[in-house]
């Protein structure tokens, strides 16, 4: 199975330029109402909310400007991510960059365990749920379907995993988030 989805990705990545000579024309007619586009997004996961903003350059490459609260770690994210739509439109790859304040998943879990373990006494210690800032790297994948007319409403689905690296070691985030948009 492991291998099969090895094989998927890879052909995914290779075959992300080559078009159809039929499909080439409507195609690239659709999404020059897109390229250059800008787009606002309000996305909400089960634990956390996001706002983003995203510019793209052309059918394959975008920029975005993103930042995230995480309600039940008390925790937040500000990057710069970069996005590739392979195929030119729906699906994309992203990698982001950025900073982030709290603490992660790991860490929230650990912390929570050890504090009813030992019936409160953890919590009351100096250390306990300590939020630092950090540097975080976001790969994530995910797809985005037009409502309507390219150019107006979307709705973003995007999942992958902030990973947190500070002064006190690493942690990460999975989030799957569900957003609405609206490009211009």
């Amino acid at each position: 199975m492991t291998r099969k989805i090895l094989l998927l990705a890879f052909l995914i990545i290779i075959t992300g330029g080559v078009f159809a000579q039929a499909d080439e024309d409507a195609f690239i007619d659709t999404l020059s109402e897109r390229a250059g586009a800008n787009t606002f997004t309000f996305s909400a996961g089960l634990f956390s909310v996001d706002l983003s903003y995203e510019r793209a350059f052309n059918q394959h490459f975008s920029l975005l400007l993103n930042t995230s609260y995480y309600w039940v770690l008390g925790s937040w994210t500000a990057s710069a991510i970069g996005r590739w739509y392979p195929a030119g439109r729906i699906f994309f790859m992203d990698l982001g960059l950025g900073t982030a304040y709290g603490i992660g998943l790991g860490r929230g879990i650990a912390e929570g365990v050890l504090t009813i373990l030992t019936s409160g006494w953890w919590a009351d210690q100096e250390e306990a749920f300590n939020r630092t800032f950090g540097v975080i790297i976001q790969p994530a994948i995910g797809w985005r379907l037009d409502i309507g007319e390219p150019g107006g409403f979307t709705l973003p689905i995007r999942t992958g995993v902030d990973l947190k690296l500070g002064r006190q070691g690493g942690d990460f985030t999975p989030f799957l988030r569900v957003g609405l948009g609206f490009s211009f």
